[in-house]
This record gives structure tokens, C-alpha cells and sequence, in this order.
């Protein structure tokens, strides 16, 4: 009979250690986090300092117009969110979800938004997103496009004369002009496809037909384009100058002092 030595015998404690063996938990997937970036009114010249850190450290860029992709120096995937493929605008909801996702991955997501991220821009509610996510997020606040972009045209919005303007974001809102007509100046932004519609409803209000109003398109950059016109003429001027978004309109005798301050689109190229 052939005895069985130590080795050919497995005990019970050697099956309780073989078991016992811990099981390697999987990494856990890192979060990344999102900095709502405001991307100014146009000129990559006009970015903060701290928006040009971010921007060369991102992962993903998402942005909201084709030109922002410009600002885009390094070689981050950049996600259009302004559009989907059939052209569409995108929801603020979708926008939202389309940032957190990105985030999730793990990436350092730059989220481009024309002029300052929490002025007449989606980013509150992006950011609420990232908060029910628990996603990290900054803002950078950029310069706004209310002021810089009638500053490149030389309309200034205020003067000692015109001591208050009023900031009317028009899009597809149902407003009453009756509400606004007496400002002595009104900056409208999205009101391109409307401004015949705005006008008159300005003028039903009291506003005076000879009321000066100038449309800035594209401000601050070098394809920037300004019309100046009335109440009474904008919405045939505008549509012979081929005037499309975005720009911004400044209704007021403000308007006037163009003239003699246009200074960026005189400059020698």
C-alpha cells in the first residue's frame, strides 16, 4: 500500500486560506470635472488668462457657435453643442446632459459659452446638472458681449445725456414693448430675425420712427459688420446688408455718436 505523504494531501485549513483569497476590486473610474468658460464676445485676444489655462489643458471642448472652434489650440475632441446633426438647435436639457456625460468619462471638459457663462447664457442650468451628477465644475466668467461688441462698433450705451440701458433678450419670448419703449437706450440680443417685428411694435409703443438703431454681427472680430438705419427702415436695411446672427442691436440716440467714434472697422487690416 502506498502511504500519502504531507504533499499529497490538501487539509482543510489549506482550503479555507484558498478561498479566503481577497477578489481585486476593479479601479474605480476617476470623475473629470467641467468649467463653464465665458468665451468673450469673439476675438481670442479678448479671453481671460484663466480661460486660455483651461482651454490648453481640456480633453473635450464643447461649443456653441462654429467660430468658437478657433479658440481651440491644442488637440482636444471638440463637441458642437450648439447644433445636432440635422441642424437643430439643442435644448438647454440636452445641452446639460451632453456635458455631464463627457464628464463622466473622466475628461476635463471645457464648455465654451459666448460672453460670460451666467449672463443671457445656459449656464446655470448646466451647472445645476453637474451638481444632481456630482460632477465638479468652475466658472470663468468672460467678457460679455452686451458691452464689448457696440464698444468695437463705437456706440457707446451710456452718456451724460442717455444715463441707463435696458438688456432685452428676444429670441422667440413673447415681450411687451409697452414695458420698454421709454429706456433711454435698449441692447437686444437674438432679435435679428424678429427686428422688423420689434420695431414696429416699438413705434406702436410711443418709441419715434427716426429712433436710431445699429446692428452689429460677428462684433469684435474681423468679419465683423455694422448697419445703422431707424425704427421705421431697420427691417428693409436689414435684410438688403444680408444681416444674420449673431449680433447685437442697440436701439437709442446712442446710436448717433458712431459717426464720430467707429474706430475697429476703419482700422487698416
Amino acid at each position: 500500500m502506498t502511504k500519502k505523504t504531507r504533499n499529497d494531501v490538501t487539509t482543510t485549513t489549506e482550503l479555507r486560506e484558498e478561498t479566503a483569497q481577497p477578489v481585486a476590486k476593479k479601479p474605480e473610474k476617476k470623475m473629470g470635472r467641467v468649467s463653464f468658460v465665458g468665451a468673450g464676445p469673439g476675438d481670442a485676444r479678448l479671453l481671460t488668462v484663466r480661460a486660455a489655462e483651461l482651454l490648453a489643458a481640456a480633453d473635450v471642448v464643447i461649443i456653441e457657435s462654429p467660430e468658437q472652434a478657433a479658440l481651440v489650440t491644442n488637440d482636444a475632441e471638440i463637441i458642437d453643442g450648439g447644433v445636432n446633426a440635422d441642424g437643430v438647435v439643442l435644448t438647454h436639457a440636452v445641452r446639460a446632459k451632453l456635458v455631464v456625460k463627457h464628464a463622466k468619462t473622466g475628461a476635463n471638459v471645457v464648455r465654451l459659452m459666448t460672453g460670460a457663462p451666467f449672463t443671457y447664457a445656459t449656464g446655470p442650468e448646466e451647472a445645476l446638472a453637474c451638481v444632481k451628477a456630482d460632477v465638479p465644475f468652475e466658472v470663468v466668467p468672460g467678457i460679455s458681449s452686451v458691452g464689448a461688441v457696440p464698444a468695437y462698433a463705437g456706440v457707446p450705451l451710456t452718456t451724460k445725456q442717455n444715463r441707463e440701458f435696458k438688456v432685452v433678450s428676444v429670441g422667440d419670448a413673447n415681450i411687451d414693448w409697452t414695458e420698454h419703449a421709454n429706456h433711454d437706450t435698449l441692447v437686444l440680443l437674438s432679435a435679428v430675425n424678429r427686428i422688423g417685428e420689434v420695431a414696429a411694435a416699438l413705434v406702436e409703443a410711443g418709441r419715434s420712427p427716426e429712433t436710431p438703431i445699429s446692428m452689429t454681427r460677428l462684433g469684435t472680430t474681423t468679419q465683423q459688420e455694422t448697419i445703422v438705419s431707424t425704427l421705421a427702415d431697420i427691417a428693409a436695411d436689414a435684410k438688403k446688408a444680408g444681416m444674420t446672427p449673431p449680433a447685437i442691436t442697440v436701439i437709442g440716440d446712442v446710436v448717433a455718436l458712431r459717426e464720430s467714434l467707429s474706430w475697429f472697422e476703419t482700422k487698416p487690416l
